[in-house]
């Protein structure tokens, strides 16, 4: 019988010590955090992409879901990111109205902030298609 309560009591202290957190052991393939920030207001709009299509508004630290993307979308995006070169990327430039992009996928994470005055037209331009897509779902 004694051994059957030093047993339950190992077996108990042993659940108690481990971590009640969710261990993401999934980490993101594709993250795509985007938007502005700057202006007369000085407010900041961020989206975020993550890589199962979900197109979510970042307010106040709050997300709330805009829409899935189709899978075809998101090879899209995938296949400009890689045109982009955005792992190698290196813009920092911001200015009164700021435009930012930070991808996190397994193998690379960065960012790039930029002004109206920036000269990197690609980079614009797939800004302008993310936020696009963004119109696109937004009510």
């Amino acid at each position: 019988m004694k051994k059957l309560y030093l047993l339950l009591g190992i077996l108990y202290l042993v659940c108690s010590c481990t971590s009640s957190k969710k261990l993401n052991t999934n980490k993101y393939s594709l993250e795509i955090h985007f938007g502005n920030s700057g202006g007369f207001t000085n407010s900041q709009t961020e989206y975020v992409l993550n890589k199962n299509g979900k197109l979510n508004m970042i307010v106040n630290n709050n997300e709330t879901e805009i829409t899935i993307l189709e899978k075809s979308t998101i090879r899209k995006i995938k296949k400009l990111l890689k045109s982009l070169d955005f792992e190698n990327l290196i813009i920092d430039d911001p200015g009164n109205m700021t435009y930012f992009i930070k991808v996190k996928t397994t193998d690379f994470e960065n960012s790039a902030k930029w002004n109206d005055n920036t000269k990197n037209q690609q980079l614009k331009n797939f800004y302008n298609l993310l936020m696009e897509t963004v119109r696109k779902f937004k009510s």
